[in-house]
């Protein structure tokens, strides 16, 4: 696993990866009080779906009404079950987001009515 900061990113890339950055079309999304668990998870997720990348925000700093957020970009919405799977009492699941749909400013009522 590679490890990057831009533009207020923290990324987590797995160089092992055979899926093309061009054909992401979306993320899952997890919400965490604590961003470390959530860069563990990232690795975990990256290693054992073969997924390409997936960031976490720069800053120490949670938002105060969601804490930290956790996207896993992927070409599709297919491991919504799976993934649901690994949420815990500090760790959140929320959905698959279209990057049409965040391109788009929408928020699903899983998010909007969280927390």
């Amino acid at each position: 696993m590679e490890t990057s900061n831009s533009k207020g990113w923290f990324w987590i890339k797995n160089n092992d990866s055979k899926q093309n950055r061009n054909e992401i079309k979306g993320k899952y999304l997890f919400f965490a009080d604590d961003k470390e668990q959530l860069i563990m998870l990232a690795k975990t997720i990256l290693k054992k779906y073969e997924l390409l990348i997936a960031k976490t925000p720069s800053s120490n700093i949670p938002n105060n009404s969601t804490g930290f957020v956790l996207c896993v970009y992927d070409t599709e919405n297919r491991y919504c079950n799976e993934l649901k799977d690994l949420e815990t009492n500090g760790i959140l699941f929320r959905y698959w987001k279209s990057d049409n749909a965040t391109r788009a400013g929408k928020y699903s009522k899983q998010f909007t009515g969280s927390r």
